[in-house]
């Protein structure tokens, strides 16, 4: 990993040619998802989580908040494909 290397995004990448860790990261917290993250080698912190996920809640339409509000979930992720996600960060 180079000084300038994201982690979160390193492990993101890594996670997306791993369908086992997608199924161990589903409904995982931060702390967990952090746990995941160092047993398959890469440092990514509960900081480093929440600060993605704020920036992922900052990116987001009107139209897309007022779905998350309404409880349409499901809905906001058919409308953010994961690549478009990491190419926000």
């Amino acid at each position: 990993m180079t000084p300038d290397a994201d982690p979160l995004a390193d492990f993101l990448g890594h996670v997306a040619q791993h369908p086992e860790l997608q199924e161990q990261l589903a409904g995982a917290d931060f702390a967990r998802v952090s746990a995941i993250a160092a047993s398959a080698g890469f440092q990514v912190s509960r900081v480093a989580l929440l600060r993605a996920q704020a920036q992922q809640i900052l990116s987001l339409s009107d139209e897309e908040l007022e779905l998350l509000l309404d409880g349409h979930v499901d809905e906001v992720v058919a409308l953010q494909e994961f690549d478009a996600y990491l190419g926000r960060m």
